[in-house]
């Protein structure tokens, strides 16, 4: 009876120390796990603030050639049908 018994005791030890085993295996390897997660998210996030950037700099050449005076005078004369006024044309505004 008491063979018995002692059996038992030590089988509970044993899965109450195999248990104890994998709680210490599950919180060593779920911060390492987070942190690969997380950089990964780093990883993604940067390569998409390039992409940005890229495009950001791309807008501001377009920009820039949108906003030139000789294009806007093309357009102007082409599209809007519009010429230089005629001396005649120019009223002249005396501020004093």
């Amino acid at each position: 009876m008491y063979g018995r018994l002692a059996g038992e005791r030590r089988m509970i030890f044993l899965i109450c120390l195999a248990g104890m085993f994998v709680c210490c295996v599950l919180l060593y390897i779920t911060p390492y796990l987070y942190l690969v997660k997380l950089g990964y998210a780093v990883e993604r996030l940067a390569a998409e603030r390039r992409g940005l950037w890229q495009a950001q700099q791309t807008l501001r050449l377009e920009a820039a050639s949108l906003r030139s005076f000789e294009r806007v005078e093309a357009w102007c004369r082409e599209e809007g049908k519009m010429r230089y006024p005629e001396r005649q044309q120019l009223i002249y505004v005396v501020l004093e």
